[in-house]
């Protein structure tokens, strides 16, 4: 709505009076929200598009602070190098980012030669049907990732390990809740995955 989200020259969308923020980039809208914050995922969306549309969100991730004690030293030292000095870091990190800038550019460009398994398609029919999943979303929603990772690593064809890597990302947020399983939903569909995946290679 008009009074809950702005969209600024950047392209950034946020939700006044909730830790939440989008970036839209093409035809694909790129955000963050902490769930502390009030409200899940399918109320932020309503601020900020009018509508829901949870079922058209293609990724959802968990972001957790660091757990090593390297990490967390490293994340602090990068980011007082990026307040110090900006244009610096910057610099420092270009011909880095230059580089992933590359490797996806050639992903992008070798996608369509990317070839999908059958085996490959019923296990993620399989395992969206093995959590309840509406409609087809899921199933298009993985297939597409999964074609994605494997470009990015220069395969042209999608293995079930691609598969099963990008599971949780594309179906976490499409499950109903379960007041029996106390789970989250990431660990849900990982189970999930596991089970259809060892029940596929015991029928192989």
């Amino acid at each position: 709505s008009a009074r809950s989200a702005s969209l600024g020259t950047g392209g950034l969308v946020g939700c006044h009076g909730h830790r939440s923020a989008f970036v839209q980039h093409r035809r694909h809208l790129v955000g963050g929200h902490q769930p502390e914050a009030g409200g899940g995922l399918s109320d932020v969306l309503q601020r900020v598009l009018g509508q829901p549309a949870v079922g058209h969100v293609g990724l959802s991730v968990d972001v957790a602070s660091p757990d090593t004690l390297k990490e967390r030293v490293e994340v602090v030292r990068r980011r007082e190098a990026y307040e110090r000095d900006r244009d610096g870091f910057v610099r420092a990190w270009s011909r880095k980012d230059a580089a992933v800038r590359r490797k996806v550019a050639k992903a992008q460009a070798m996608l369509d030669q990317v070839e999908t398994p059958d085996a490959v398609l019923e296990l993620a029919a399989n395992i969206c049907l093995r959590l309840g999943v509406d409609g087809l979303r899921g199933e298009l929603t993985l297939m597409r990732a999964a074609r994605a990772r494997a470009a990015l690593a220069g395969r042209n064809e999608v293995t079930k390990a691609d598969l099963v890597a990008i599971a949780p990302m594309a179906l976490r947020h499409r499950l109903r809740r379960d007041p029996l399983d106390e789970a989250g939903s990431a660990v849900r569909v990982e189970r999930a995955v596991g089970e259809v995946a060892n029940g596929a290679a015991g029928h192989a």
